[in-house]
């Protein structure tokens, strides 16, 4: 009996099996995956096109997504009537600053982690664009 209590004690003890370098890669691309498609169906919903136009792509390779949240100026005010779009512009940044800290576990020669994290910032860039050049609407009288 006694063997037995300490065996259960001594397998409780034991360090968990880690899993596979490729198990825990493949979970951080799949994470990665789940936020690119949440700002995939927000671009849906307002009405853009799903992924950025390829400028925003081609930039998004040089800049931080602190570059891309920085779209407008520092004085930039926003009209009541654009809270709707610019409020989409940072959910969408916070899920491209998630992503590339994510890519950036994965280290700066990890392609596929990296062309996420580009197309996040691309999406955060576009979106906050969006929010920089909305004007108020029209009142009418």
């Amino acid at each position: 009996m006694r063997a037995a209590v300490l065996l259960v004690l001594l397998s409780a003890c034991q360090r968990p099996v880690s899993q596979p370098a490729w198990v825990s890669r493949q979970h951080r691309l799949d994470e990665m995956d789940r936020r690119l498609a949440e700002i995939r169906q927000w671009r849906h919903e307002r009405g853009m096109r799903i992924e950025p136009a390829q400028p925003f792509v081609m930039a998004a390779h040089r800049q931080s997504v602190h570059d891309a949240r920085a779209a407008c100026p520092d004085n930039h005010v926003v009209p009541k009537s654009c809270g709707e779009v610019c409020s989409l512009a940072d959910d969408i940044c916070d899920n491209a600053e998630a992503i590339c800290a994510i890519a950036d576990e994965l280290g700066k020669d990890d392609r596929e982690g990296q062309d996420r994290c580009a197309s996040g910032k691309a999406s955060c860039a576009e979106a906050k664009k969006s929010c920089c050049d909305c004007t108020p609407t029209e009142v009418a009288p």
